[in-house]
This record gives structure tokens, sequence and C-alpha cells, in this order.
């Protein structure tokens, strides 16, 4: 049985480095991007800078250039806040939890 990997970013489209970010397959620059959205307590600072005549048709170069477009994109495909670990509460990487600990005679 084979399975169908999302291999694209959800938000601007790219195809290198896909992993679950906040909830949605994203690229690595979305989900850092996003990730700095949530450490500014979530506001959101950015003003639209797109041209009247590209916003209608918003693609992913637009995204890359305008900071609100591509929050509100991070947003629309259902990235949530929830998702962000915080260095005090987040795992210790020497840690293996016990359903990976083999035991061995």
């Amino acid at each position: 049985m084979q399975r169908n990997f999302i291999k694209q970013c959800k938000v601007c489209g790219a195809k290198e480095k896909i992993c679950f970010h906040y909830g949605v397959c994203t690229c690595r620059a979305c989900g850092a991007f996003f990730r700095r959205f949530i450490e500014n307590e979530g506001e959101c600072k950015y003003k639209c800078k797109c041209s009247k005549e590209n916003k209608d048709g918003k693609s992913e170069t637009n995204l890359a250039k305008c900071k609100k477009c591509r929050l509100d994109k991070c947003l629309s495909v259902g990235m949530r806040k929830s998702g962000l670990l915080r260095y005090g509460n987040a795992p210790s990487p020497n840690t293996v939890p016990d359903r990976y600990i083999v035991f061995a005679n």
C-alpha cells in the first residue's frame, strides 16, 4: 500500500523541506515566519504592500514580498498558535520516551 504525502507547502507552494508546523504541512520558512508572529504575542503589525492589481490574483511570489498576505494565508490554511513549544516546557533532547527503549538479554 502506497501512501501519498503532501509535498508542497500549503502557504507558499514550496516543494522543498516540507514538515508539519503548527497543524499544517508547510516549508521551514513559513513555519519560522509563523513562529515569529506567535513570539510577538500574536500582534499583527504588518500592513499589506500589494498593489491593487496583485491583490485579486495573489500568487506565491506575492506572499514572499507581503508579510500581511503571508500571515493571512497562514491563518486561512489552519496554522494555529497551540503548536508552539516554549523553552520551559520543551522536552529535553536527552530524554527518550519509554516506548522507544529496547531491553536486551
